[in-house]
């Protein structure tokens, strides 16, 4: 009977070491698979760090054009602004020197008798 129950003892403990070596190999397998997908975890956190570092860049540069885009429209709307002030200004005067033109035309017309009309002051010029 000892030796049955010692070798029984040998075979439970052959079957213990057994179950613990694979339980063993199977941890280490785990850790492993863990460590390369932390690996893999932190190249692809790299690999996204260099991606949003190169969006920023690109989403500064395109601040930069719109602000730049920004003020050449502001100086264009003054200067169209300033354009139309002075176009108007310019009919204003365009207006008046017509006038005085044609004050001027009715006094010659006086002068040279009413059936004679000056032909510059008939033509208008070139606009």
């Amino acid at each position: 009977r000892r030796r049955r129950s010692s070798s029984k003892r040998r075979s439970s403990l052959n079957a213990s070491e057994q179950l613990q070596a694979a339980y063993a190999a199977q941890l280490q397998r785990l850790k492993d698979q863990i460590e390369e997908e932390q690996i893999a975890h932190s190249k692809a956190h790299a690999d996204l760090e260099v991606v949003l570092a190169d969006l920023q860049k690109k989403n500064d540069e395109l601040n930069q054009t719109l602000q730049e885009s920004q003020k050449k429209a502001e100086h264009l709307e003054s200067s169209l602004s300033t354009a139309n002030t002075e176009k108007m200004e310019l009919k204003i005067m365009l207006g008046e020197a017509k006038k005085d033109l044609e004050g001027m035309g009715g006094g010659i017309m006086r002068r040279l008798g009413s059936n004679s009309v000056p032909v510059v002051l008939r033509g208008g010029g070139a606009h």
